[in-house]
């Protein structure tokens, strides 16, 4: 497998959020110049910020919770309950202190903190800190013995990937038209091109196209299928 970056989903993966942002400024930088004059009405308008919270909001909850889920624990004979992905994962699962907790971002392919944990943990990505705290939380909380890491960090994939979410398909499925047609002009409009209109208006829809299908309809068949995207 080549080990060279093709896309800032890539990039996330290997180097990180920083390394996106300071790439993105970089040519941000580059391209001010290509931005002035651009009149805001030519501009599709913001989605609401809210939608990140409310979007999908029926798929965090927690999914067939059962209120007899604690007598499900595997436990010894000393009515001990074992350290294993299982029990870790019903947990995880039922545990109202975990309920909207966990998630797993389908562009980014991490494991994120959607509200706040009650291991102390920041909101954003799951850390390799967040799975020591989280075993010294089982291991108070249920008073079992403290689980292997290896049995919390299968038991917490598991239980986020019932949560997923892909936050650019959510950003996009949420922008409201308003009326103007802009794929065939959009490159004149947004970095003036001087190019022909004609060939603007054939490559335009042709550049866009692509990546609606990666972020929108192709995160989508993953999705439901419970694959992760190449």
């Amino acid at each position: 497998m080549s080990d060279q970056l093709t896309d800032f989903n890539d990039l996330h993966v290997a180097a990180g959020l920083d390394a996106v942002k300071r790439q993105l400024l970089s040519v941000l930088t580059d391209t001010r110049g290509s931005f002035e004059g651009v009149e805001s009405n030519n501009l599709p308008p913001e989605p609401p910020s809210e939608i990140y919270d409310q979007e999908n909001e029926q798929g965090f909850k927690q999914a067939g919770r059962n209120e007899d889920w604690e007598h499900s624990l595997d436990r010894t004979d000393k009515d001990v309950i074992r350290p294993h992905v299982g029990n870790l994962e019903l947990i995880l699962l039922n545990d109202p202190r975990w309920e909207g907790v966990l998630s797993y971002c389908d562009f980014s392919y991490r494991i994120v903190f959607r509200k706040q944990a009650p291991i102390q943990s920041q909101l954003g990505e799951w850390t390799d800190a967040d799975a020591a705290r989280l075993r010294t939380w089982f291991h108070r909380a249920y008073f079992m013995p403290p689980p292997p890491r290896a049995e919390i960090v299968d038991a917490i994939l598991i239980a986020a990937q019932r949560h997923r979410f892909h936050p650019v398909r959510l950003y996009l499925e949420k922008l409201r038209w308003d009326g103007i047609d802009r794929l065939d002009f959009w490159l004149k409009d947004t970095f003036k091109s001087p190019a022909p209109d004609e060939y603007l208006s054939i490559i335009g829809p042709k550049f866009l196209a692509p990546r609606y299908f990666k972020w929108v309809a192709q995160s989508l068949v993953l999705h439901q299928s419970g694959r992760p995207s190449q």
